[in-house]
């Protein structure tokens, strides 16, 4: 399998490597002794230049047979990328995740500068602390925030900052994307001190951690209800499974039956636990 070449979404290859088929699989809480069930399939199938896209598929598909349970976890990264095409469900569900790690938000307010007004996606205080979170949202795998991005948001923080110059407390900005970033990208974010958040970034408290700390899976994640229904939800704007469990009447506005609702609310409850 070493000699195996891997297509990946940027169009580069890499080394097929076990490790880090393990390490995604059990990082979703899938037993490790269910992830070499898994390696052993892939390895089954795999051939030269086999794409990345390719092999989360059939791992996808033998989880759906093998340990169902664990497929939504799996899924995680591709469920955020569902919450599109526009970019306003993940403002809301950065926002949303954002409050579950005890901040206060606001979301789509204007905010002025030392210069000019600007456009804030989300405005998240703690205690003294207030960010202005620009959300960079894709929703094709392959696609990095790059440095244009990074340097947008340290040049808007910058004029905001001057805006809120004398009054209380520290207020800086917050790049949060739902893809992982380029080199420089994060390279500038370390130089100049800012707070940036993406998928693996930073080592701890990156993205996938904030979700998997508070449960907060988006309901792009559900395997019981179909994408017409997410997409009325998500106008409803019921990003999260637990929106759901909050305010349970609003699935009496889809067209489903209570079967369904039921293996719905179960798979939630099992997310949850």
């Amino acid at each position: 399998m070493s000699k195996i070449l891997v297509m990946k979404s940027d169009g580069t290859t890499e080394h097929f490597s076990a490790n880090k088929v393990r390490h995604a699989i059990e990082r979703a809480g899938i037993p490790a002794s269910m992830s070499e069930r898994v390696l052993d399939h892939i390895r089954s199938i795999a051939y030269q230049n086999i794409t990345t896209t390719e092999i989360h598929r059939h791992i996808v598909e033998f989880l759906s047979y093998s340990y169902p349970q664990g497929v939504c976890r799996f899924n995680l990264k591709n469920a955020i990328m569902r919450l599109g095409p526009t970019g306003f469900p993940f403002e809301r569900f950065v926002a949303r995740l954002l409050e579950k790690h005890g901040y206060k938000t606001e979301v789509d307010i204007y905010v002025l500068g030392q210069c000019v007004k600007h456009e804030v996606d989300v405005l998240a205080t703690k205690e003294n602390d207030t960010y202005f979170v620009e959300c960079k949202y894709h929703n094709h795998s392959g696609i990095r925030s790059d440095i244009k991005t990074a340097l947008y948001v340290y040049a808007r923080g910058e004029d905001l900052k001057q805006g809120k110059k004398g009054t209380d407390g520290t207020y800086e900005p917050w790049l949060f994307t739902n893809t992982k970033l380029t080199g420089d990208a994060i390279a500038f974010g370390e130089c100049r001190s800012m707070r940036i958040t993406g998928w693996g970034y930073p080592t701890h408290n990156n993205l996938q951690d904030m979700v998997e700390e508070k449960k907060c899976y988006p309901i792009t994640v559900l395997s019981s209800i179909s994408l017409i229904h997410m997409q009325q939800l998500l106008k409803e704007n019921i990003v999260m499974i637990q929106d759901i469990t909050q305010s349970p009447a609003v699935l009496e506005t889809l067209d489903i039956g209570y079967i369904r609702r039921h293996a719905l609310l179960e798979e939630i409850e099992q997310l949850s636990a």
